[in-house]
């Protein structure tokens, strides 16, 4: 596999950047997919243990913040070492995880497992891919990114009603055991199959490759350190801007569910809004990464944040099963749709060589986000007995984020048709 930058099927040479992206898409799937889940999961637990929601919140907050702080680490390894090992250990930590989760028993087992599980997902996570498919697709690397990415919210749509049937056709501990299983055999075989380097050969990257998309390249220079970021205003106005999506994203994927069921819904209606959410990520993920490659970056970042306060804000007069489909559907749109033009302008400002680096620690701001919002979501509730307060709090936050990224200064960038062999891998 190393050494060759096409392979032959059915007698067509396809470009071997598509087998790694399938590859992304794939372990984005069963990674991002089983990390969303903690909303169903949520239930369940709470019944069985009679925690008050902000206790448990807390096995979230610290799973995310062993997710944010493992992000730097897991960018700088794969940086350095290649993603391949970084990721299938990644895996194993996760699937132990979710399988001694069979065992709980206490409060601080789920705050050990669940903060082991993050440092797992840190691995499994977008950082460790942003590298090697800008590398693999240096001319289109947000439309890239965009394609992987939408292997996430495929697996929110997917995974989110799966698990929820499978607590209800047996019960939560064997649901993550079976899915512990299912990430082994499925995400293990296509780690050591596909990710056998992490970019083509350095002479080779100026030649036209078979089924690669042309397009504009942007080969910014790189920092002689990685730490030279930190002096940049576009580090901070990135790092900000992500921390407010990490505060919004975890208000829908671990309260809303909740907030479903204390509207008087039934469980599968909570988990479908959930699942209309990652239908809707997909769509939004692709527009946005195409036009992120297209026109200046920080436009259609800007206008995902904007999308995403309006939806909150619209939540706050919806009690209808109906209005709550059409806010996952709306808000669905910009969940994960940040990724594709965060990660890209992480690539423009500070280079290839430390993009895995740079936006590990842009993912720590996220994560911190997530965190505050995994606690503060449950906190608020315990002392109100709503979500209102956390829904107008994140709507407020997305406008700031809108503002931030409006003020990034990007190079100019000429819009550029889009080939059409771009929109299927």
């Amino acid at each position: 596999m190393a050494g060759e930058e096409t392979r032959q099927i059915f007698g067509r040479n396809i470009y071997y950047g598509w087998f790694i992206l399938a590859t992304s898409f794939y372990l984005l799937f069963i990674g991002y997919g089983l990390r969303y889940t903690f909303g169903i999961f949520f239930i369940p637990i709470l019944a069985e243990f009679q925690f008050d929601r902000a206790t448990l919140s807390l096995a979230f907050s610290i799973n995310l913040l062993a997710y944010g702080m493992s992000q730097p680490l897991a960018g700088r390894l794969s940086d350095r070492f290649g993603a391949k090992f970084v990721i299938l250990g990644s895996v194993l930590v996760s699937a132990a995880s979710m399988f001694f989760l069979y065992f709980a028993s206490t409060l601080w087992h789920f705050y050990l497992l669940y903060g082991l599980m993050g440092i797992g997902n840190s691995g499994t996570a977008f950082v460790t891919h942003v590298g090697f498919i800008s590398r693999w697709f240096p001319e289109r690397k947000a439309t890239a990114l965009a394609i992987a990415n939408t292997g996430a919210s495929l697996g929110q749509l997917t995974l989110t009603p799966l698990s929820m049937a499978l607590i209800l056709n047996s019960n939560w501990r064997t649901a993550y055991l079976i899915l512990s299983a299912a990430m082994i055999l499925t995400a293990v075989p296509p780690i050591l199959l596909a990710l056998g380097r992490d970019g083509p050969k350095e002479s080779e990257e100026a030649a036209p490759r078979p089924g690669q998309p042309k397009a504009r390249r942007d080969n910014p220079p790189s920092l002689r350190h990685w730490s030279e970021a930190f002096k940049t205003i576009p580090f901070w106005q990135l790092a900000g801007s992500y921390f407010v999506c990490g505060y919004t994203v975890t208000t829908v994927t671990v309260h809303l569910a909740s907030h479903v069921l204390d509207l008087g819904y039934p469980k599968m209606a909570a988990a479908r809004v959930l699942a209309i959410t990652g239908g809707a990520n997909i769509v939004g993920i692709l527009l946005i990464g195409t036009l992120a490659d297209r026109y200046r970056r920080k436009n259609p970042l800007a206008f995902t944040y904007l999308v995403r306060g309006l939806s909150y804000f619209f939540l706050l007069y919806v009690e209808t099963l109906s209005g709550l489909y059409l806010f996952s559907l709306l808000i669905g749109l910009s969940l994960l749709a940040t990724i594709p033009p965060t990660s890209a302008l992480t690539g423009d400002f500070f280079g290839k060589e430390n993009v895995g680096t740079v936006f590990g620690f842009i993912t720590l701001a996220h994560q911190i986000g997530s965190a505050v919002s995994a606690y503060s979501g449950g906190k608020i509730f315990d002392l109100t007995g709503s979500y209102h307060p956390a829904f107008l709090i994140s709507g407020l936050l997305c406008l700031g984020a809108t503002v931030c990224c409006l003020t990034i200064r990007e190079g100019r960038r000429v819009p550029t048709p889009l080939p059409a062999e771009v929109a299927v891998p």
